[in-house]
């Protein structure tokens, strides 16, 4: 089931987040899966690099009530991000693939005190069974 195109979706997260807040952003199709490929977070402000405050962004595989917490990626930590600049998720191997129904939900997890900015969230899938489908 290869091949098929990537499409793109973007959602804008708002800024001052609560920390290590948690919310739905996509949902898979209820008539066939999708496979997450790649992601990307986009900030409107630079978070500095540090090891006493910073952000992280994790993707979860939702399950379809929106409550599991099957890790898909990350991104950010104490590199911190620049302003605009897309900084990529790591996705886990073999955890892309939401079936039927699924919600991936984005989860900002805060350690030490920071004022989030808004960002963007960028999610590349394609449907059906992708290159980072689960085994």
């Amino acid at each position: 089931m290869f091949g098929y195109a990537r499409k793109v979706a973007s959602v804008v997260i708002p800024g001052g987040l609560a920390a290590d807040e948690s919310f739905p952003v996509f949902m898979a199709p209820a008539s066939h899966p999708v496979t997450i490929e790649a992601a990307h977070m986009i900030l409107n402000a630079d978070v500095a690099a540090s090891t006493a405050a910073y952000a992280t962004y994790v993707l979860l595989n939702g399950g379809t009530a929106g409550t599991a917490t099957a890790a898909i990626g990350t991104a950010g930590g104490t590199a911190g991000f620049s302003q605009y600049v897309p900084k990529a998720f790591t996705l886990t191997d073999g955890s892309g693939q939401l079936d039927e129904g699924e919600v991936l939900v984005l989860k900002y997890d805060e350690t030490g005190n920071l004022t989030t900015p808004e960002a963007t969230l960028v999610i590349e899938y394609v449907d059906g069974l992708g290159s980072k489908r689960n085994s």
